[in-house]
């Protein structure tokens, strides 16, 4: 059996005098005991049991939690032949465990609560595995930022529960009086992570927040213009097989219609770059999006007959 406790506080004006509503506070012990289990049982299988216990001696502003994780004799045998996730590790790839408890295993690529703080209510664009054996991956997001994770976390992170018990976890951060949540270590009592009442937002399950990314590509082509609209920049087009809706966001040829260096007509083409991205949602229903990054050529409509006319000298 292997045994770890962490204290975990509340902070604000509403808890100051150690006292703190049961219809906020149940709740939250409840989705910290259903995050572990759920995190435990993603990392190490479902005959891995872990139990939460809420020790009795709470204390103004914080109290302190005694993890229990029981091997049953089939997860001992598969400890045999697997690497297992220790229970100090668990911890600090969930963030709610000090590093340097954790053997090193996390203190370079973070944990789950850092990784989604970094996110905040942006989304994932790309995933690149690193090419040695750390076990990371790079992570970007929509604005070009990136960073380097635990392919664990990320493994973490993909789960709707998780992110369900993360937020239940820190919700009472939505309530007045209530302005920070704090992993701290167990016997100095100090302060190792902190999440702010205003950083909340960034908590919210992405099932609520809409699209996941699952796929983008670009490429060239030849599209005819079928209506513009120049306040949303929602453009329909036709590539000769399908029409589609396109957000036009090359600003220098946005400029030049505005500037009245181009004027459409029925038939106009233009070479542009497209890119597509699709997403799913929590219900698997995929949606897509088409932007054009850049227009490459604009080819008016011929106006006459095209004759294959050719010089003398090049008979």
């Amino acid at each position: 059996m292997s045994t770890e406790t962490i204290t975990i506080a509340y902070t604000g004006n509403a808890v100051d005098d150690g006292k703190m509503a049961v219809s906020e506070l149940a709740p939250a012990l409840l989705a910290l005991g259903n995050l572990v289990t759920e995190c435990n049982t993603i990392l190490n299988g479902s005959n891995s049991k872990i139990n939460v216990y809420v020790k009795s001696d709470f204390e103004k502003g914080s109290f302190e939690i005694n993890f229990d994780i029981i091997h049953s004799l089939v997860q001992q045998l598969n400890s045999l032949f697997k690497d297992d996730v220790s229970l100090a590790d668990l911890l600090a790839l969930i963030g709610i465990k000090t590093w340097q408890d954790a053997g090193g295993m996390v203190s370079a690529c973070g944990s789950l609560i850092t990784f989604i703080k970094w996110l905040g209510q942006g989304f994932i664009t790309k995933i690149r595995r690193s090419n040695d054996k750390s076990g990371g991956v790079t992570v970007e997001k929509e604005n070009g930022d990136t960073m380097f994770v635990s392919e664990k976390v990320l493994k973490l992170y993909r789960s709707y529960e998780v992110q369900e018990q993360m937020y239940k976890l820190l919700e009472p951060l939505e309530e007045d009086g209530i302005s920070g949540f704090e992993v701290r270590e167990h016997k100095e009592k100090t302060t190792v992570l902190r999440i702010n009442a205003e950083e909340i937002a960034a908590f919210h399950p992405k099932e609520k927040q809409g699209k996941i990314v699952e796929e983008e590509s670009r490429k060239t082509l030849l599209v005819n213009i079928l209506n513009v609209s120049f306040e949303e920049l929602k453009w329909r087009l036709s590539d000769g097989a399908d029409r589609f809706y396109a957000t036009m966001e090359d600003e220098e040829f946005v400029r030049r219609i505005n500037a009245g260096d181009i004027a459409f007509k029925q038939g106009d083409t233009l070479r542009v770059e497209l890119t597509t991205k699709q997403f799913i949602d929590k219900n698997g229903k995929i949606s897509t999006e088409k932007k054009v990054t850049k227009v490459i050529e604009y080819i008016p409509r011929p106006e006459n007959m095209q004759l294959p006319f050719v010089e003398d000298d090049e008979e």
